[in-house]
């Protein structure tokens, strides 16, 4: 049997977003996101949200392969 993981992103009083829809307060910093990538790289498949989903069709594009390198690029593949 699998395991399933949850994982969000919320404030201590519970918020993902803001009134705007926004959550880029939610940005690990560049240590955080590495580790974030190592404790993911064993799950085999996600399960996305329609806006999580839509954010990480991004990298589906052209132009997110030609970038090719960095903690944000390691962190979609």
């Amino acid at each position: 049997m699998a395991l399933l993981n949850y994982s969000a992103f919320a404030s201590l009083d519970g918020y993902i977003a803001d009134e705007q829809g926004d959550f880029s307060w939610a940005m690990p910093s560049p240590e955080a996101h590495t580790l974030a990538n190592e404790l993911m790289e064993p799950i085999g498949t996600c399960i996305y949200g329609r806006r999580m989903y839509e954010m990480m069709t991004y990298w589906d594009s052209p132009e997110a392969t030609a970038e090719g390198s960095g903690i944000e690029y390691d962190f979609a593949m």
